[in-house]
């Protein structure tokens, strides 16, 4: 019976302990998610800009190709060419 009044009455001194260490958790939550935030937008950011180089890449790539550039504005291409040009969509795109 001692013992469980010793305990109840720790609890009710250094409750602000409990308080304390539970306001410790939700701040490292908090902090936690912030920078995470952060980290993960730069990540997003950066694979997009790698994405819309590698396809400027791409098509400067195809602009160069004069024959196709050509056959395509003079309305002349074939079914290979089409079939070229979609394959380039796909590993561009």
């Amino acid at each position: 019976m001692q013992n469980q009044i010793s305990f109840r009455r720790f609890l009710q001194k250094n409750s602000y302990l409990l308080v304390i260490a539970a306001w410790c958790i939700t701040l490292s939550f908090i902090i936690d998610l912030y920078w995470t935030g952060n980290s993960s937008v730069k990540g997003v950011q950066q694979k997009i800009e790698q994405n819309v180089q590698k396809q400027e890449r791409a098509f400067d790539r195809l602009l160069k190709d004069t024959s196709v550039i050509n056959k395509i504005s003079d309305n002349r291409y074939d079914e290979h060419l089409v079939e070229q040009m979609q394959e380039f969509v796909e590993l561009t795109g």
